[in-house]
C-alpha cells in the first residue's frame, strides 16, 4: 500500500480485501476499539494482511472522517488485548504498525496488520481456533 499522508489519500480509498474502515467512536464519542476489530485482525493476518482505519465511517457516496478524540486510549486498549492470550492467540503487531493521523482537531488511527507467517497461523480470537479463526475475502471477514 502506498503511504497515507493526507486526507485526500484516505478519501480516495475504498474497502477491499486489504482495507477496512471502522467508525470506532464508542458510546461517549471519544473513541473505542470496536468489538469486531479482532475478527478483522484475525482475517487479515490469516489472509494477505491489510490496513484498518479507525475513526472513518462509510456513507452512501464513499467515506468521511468521523474522528477519534482520544487515540492514545485506543492504542493502549489494542496492545493490552493483543497481549492477552485469553482474547487473541498472538500479537503480530509492532509499535510502528499503529499510526495516529491528525486532520484538524480529529484523529484517525491506522493499524497495519501484517500477514502472519506460516508458523504463526492461525491467528484466532478467543481461546479456540475452531471457533475464532477468520479469513478475509473482498471486504468481508468470514469464519473458517
Amino acid at each position: 500500500m502506498t503511504n497515507i499522508t493526507s486526507l485526500q489519500d484516505i478519501l480516495a480509498l475504498k474497502e477491499d480485501y486489504d482495507i477496512e474502515f471502522k467508525k470506532a467512536l464508542g458510546k461517549d464519542g471519544k473513541g473505542k476499539l470496536p468489538d469486531d476489530f479482532f475478527e478483522t485482525y484475525s482475517a487479515m493476518a490469516n489472509s494477505y494482511g491489510g490496513n484498518v482505519f479507525l475513526g472513518i465511517k462509510e456513507i452512501d457516496k464513499g467515506i468521511e472522517i468521523a474522528g477519534i478524540k482520544e487515540p492514545e486510549s485506543i492504542k493502549k486498549d489494542l496492545f493490552d488485548i493483543l497481549n492477552n492470550k485469553q482474547k487473541i492467540s498472538a500479537n503480530i503487531l509492532k509499535d510502528d504498525d499503529v499510526e495516529v493521523l491528525q486532520f484538524d482537531d480529529s484523529y484517525v488511527v491506522k493499524i497495519h496488520i501484517p500477514q502472519a507467517t506460516r508458523q504463526q497461523k492461525p491467528i484466532y480470537k478467543g481461546q479456540n481456533p475452531l471457533q475464532g479463526t477468520y479469513k478475509r475475502q473482498y471486504e468481508g471477514d468470514y469464519k473458517c
